[in-house]
């Protein structure tokens, strides 16, 4: 928890700074790993250039970021993305822890290996212990 208001903690550093994106009373600025910082709205809200707005009716509505994240619409293409907070990423629709993301592509990897005939790469036993479904 950083001491001064108006700081958040970028995860990457550990070390507080300031937090200037103005969200309105729908939301907070906060630091992710990707995008640096952004709104995190309330639910039924997404971010936008201009802070949170309400998503019903946007390509936001019913995108929920996997609960890590807001999703964000605006100019050129309008299409919803999340911005994730902290330690996650973008995967898809939705926000993935990013060591996890790692095991996914290092399994697709052995997966398009194998069937080239290739000897396929084996998964460590940290991202055996932390890999998702990927199928």
């Amino acid at each position: 928890m950083c001491p001064t208001s108006g700081q958040v903690c970028n995860t990457l550093t550990l070390k507080c700074e300031d937090c200037t994106k103005q969200c309105g009373p729908q939301g907070t600025c906060v630091l992710g790993w990707e995008d640096g910082p952004h709104c995190q709205c309330a639910p039924g809200y997404h971010d936008t250039y201009g802070g949170c707005e309400p998503s019903a009716g946007t390509a936001c509505d019913g995108v929920t970021c996997n609960g890590h994240g807001t999703c964000f619409t605006g100019p050129p293409f309008f299409g919803a993305e999340c911005r994730c907070e902290g330690d996650y990423v973008r995967y898809g629709s939705t926000c993935s822890p990013r060591n996890k993301l790692r095991c996914i592509d290092r399994d697709a990897r052995s997966r398009t290996a194998a069937r080239s005939g290739a000897a396929p790469t084996t998964r460590s036993s940290r991202c055996a212990a932390t890999a998702t479904a990927t199928a």
